[in-house]
């Protein structure tokens, strides 16, 4: 039994809180990795991945095309309800 009911979001701002929370999530991934192998040893192939540059360079690029997809997006939406 759910003691608080989710929130109905709509489609446009469902995306942006996804996209968002992605962005979030991939940072601490690339944060947190490099320091779980210096400090415990563990995921060393992922860690040595992490510090290829064409790697970092990937990552960050995928976040900020998904962020300005996403402002693209609402700034669209924004202009054809003006039109209406």
């Amino acid at each position: 039994m759910l003691l608080i009911k989710p929130l109905p979001v709509a489609g446009l701002s469902g995306f942006a809180i996804f996209i968002a929370l992605i962005g979030i999530l991939m940072s601490l991934f690339m944060l947190v990795i490099p320091v779980i192998y210096e400090r415990y040893d563990k995921f060393a192939q992922l860690a040595r991945t992490l510090k290829e540059v064409r790697v970092s360079f990937i990552l960050a690029g995928t976040g900020t095309a998904a962020s300005l997809l996403t402002g693209l997006v609402f700034q669209y939406t924004q202009f054809l309800t003006r039109l209406i």
